[in-house]
């Protein structure tokens, strides 16, 4: 939290070269002098598969990591310890950062496979949590069944900006454009309602 970290970009490159190098062992399995260097020939393809499974996984945590990670940077719900996969996860890719994100240094980390599989299934559980949590906010009012995931977090995360749930009131309330809210005593109260037509009723 209130730390920057570098992420992957682009890892097609990458990948294409391990395909390729996946080709041409596959050739020389097929040499009829592969008695000669059939073990070294095993090594590298099992180094080749690691290492692929391996950066397929590091841009499925990335993917996961970067959607949750602002929403449970500010929320904390029952159960999760986001701060742990946050605090993993950033140190992978400070090692990687650290190496020029150069492919080498994701082999060279220690028993890297299972801490990757460890944080995929880390944050499906915060995923998990975070649908209950909002499934519970929509069975309480079930007009939020009417607004995306990421339109209730905005709702839920800012409820304290009149100016942010008016920009989602269409999307709930059929009819209504806007709001007119007014401060009283400490307080917002909505005094009036507006089609989009210009249609108002006044509520004082």
């Amino acid at each position: 939290k209130g730390e920057t970290v570098q992420l992957i970009k682009d890892v097609k490159g990458i990948s294409n070269k391990i395909g390729d190098y996946q080709c041409l062992l596959q050739s020389i399995k097929a040499s009829s002098s592969l008695t000669t260097f059939a073990d070294r020939v095993t090594i590298w393809e099992n180094r080749l598969n690691n290492l692929d499974q391996s950066i397929q996984d590091v841009i499925q945590v990335q993917r996961k990591w970067a959607y949750l990670e602002p929403i449970f940077g500010n929320w904390n719900l029952e159960g999760i310890q986001f701060e742990r996969i946050n605090k993993e996860w950033s140190n992978i890719l400070m090692q990687l950062s650290e190496s020029n994100f150069r492919v080498a240094a994701l082999s060279r980390m220690p028993n890297i496979y299972n801490v990757l599989q460890n944080l995929l299934q880390s944050l499906s559980q915060c995923q998990r949590a975070l649908q209950n949590f909002l499934e519970g906010k929509r069975l309480q009012f079930p007009r939020f069944y009417f607004l995306n995931d990421d339109d209730l977090l905005e709702i839920l995360g800012q409820s304290d900006k009149p100016q942010v749930i008016q920009s989602h009131l269409k999307k709930i309330f059929v009819g209504i454009h806007t709001v007119e809210i007014e401060n009283r005593g400490g307080g917002d109260f909505i005094t009036a309602v507006y089609s989009a037509h210009g249609v108002s009723v006044d509520l004082n």
